[in-house]
């Protein structure tokens, strides 16, 4: 199930996961209802308050501790809330790109990157390329 995010990640508009409006997201609780119905408006609400600090025009020293308490966040829900259930979450980074070649064609590209701790830990200097990559585009 994928679920997208909104925001682009400025101070005007951080990045959010509407959960209260959205009845895809709100059938997450019906996985099961009666364990899921009070603990996991609690983790959303932290999830959307970690978001909100994440910016990638901050410097990358503050970018890559706020997206590792995400990531962090998001493992704590997993070993809490979601394996019990043979479930995991994970949040990605997607670039999309639009381009319309000769033959008048609309096509779409896709690059999407998983953003886990153990990514983190071992591949640091990857982490710091790619938000090089993001912050140019």
């Amino acid at each position: 199930m994928t679920i997208i995010l909104s925001g682009s990640g400025t101070f005007n508009t951080p990045y959010h996961l509407e959960f209260k409006d959205d009845p895809y997201v709100k059938q997450i609780v019906l996985i099961n209802y009666d364990f899921m119905y009070d603990k996991l408006p609690p983790f959303l609400e932290n999830f959307n308050s970690q978001l909100a600090k994440l910016s990638f025009y901050k410097l990358e020293v503050l970018v890559m501790r706020d997206l590792s308490n995400v990531v962090q966040w998001i493992e704590k829900a997993n070993r809490t809330m979601f394996n019990h259930y043979h479930i995991k979450a994970c949040l990605y980074l997607i670039e999309n790109q639009f381009f319309e070649p000769e033959t008048g064609v609309f096509k779409q590209k896709r690059k999407s990157f998983p953003l886990e701790s153990i990514f983190f830990e071992a591949f640091p200097e990857m982490y710091s390329s790619l938000l090089s990559y993001i912050r140019a585009r």
